[in-house]
């Protein structure tokens, strides 16, 4: 594997962790106002310089939509692990596959339970997409061409 190929690898998937690690971790896929932010991991609020954490059942959405938030959560963290492996063993001068088999199972599944999440969330009013939703789609996409990039390069 050439040089060049192993530092892009290396960079995406270090790109592809960091955006699902702070995506899962930072929350905020939805803002309301400066005060109020809803993650899958649950929400935040901050009033009157006092700030707490809660659940998402005030949200009012589905049983369903709840797990996938859960499972976009453990998912971006297990898949941010794997891709940190990955990019170990890319830089170890390895040839990477196993790692980046381990990272596609995981960034998939990520991937399918956080577009599970977004897609199925209830209407909250006045909400608007935060930077959660953002920092997860750059990982998946990193993610994804890191992983690509591996599996087809020669043995």
């Amino acid at each position: 594997m050439s040089l060049t190929r192993r530092l892009l690898i290396i960079v995406l998937a270090l790109v592809g962790a960091a955006g699902f690690a702070i995506s899962v971790e930072g929350g905020r896929w939805w803002s309301l106002g400066g005060d109020i932010h809803v993650g899958p991991a649950g929400t935040q609020r901050c009033f009157g310089g006092e700030c707490g954490v809660g659940d998402l059942t005030w949200v009012h959405g589905s049983g369903f939509w709840e797990r996938c938030g859960s499972g976009a959560y453990a998912g971006g963290l297990v898949a941010g692990l794997a891709l940190l492996a990955l990019a170990g063993a890319i830089a170890a001068r390895r040839t990477g596959r196993l790692a980046a088999a381990v990272a596609g199972i995981g960034s998939a599944t990520t991937i399918a339970a956080g577009v599970g999440f977004y897609a199925l969330a209830p209407a909250i009013p006045e909400a608007s997409a935060g930077r959660g939703v953002l920092l997860f789609a750059i990982g998946g996409v990193a993610a994804l061409t890191a992983i690509g990039a591996t599996l087809t390069a020669k043995r």
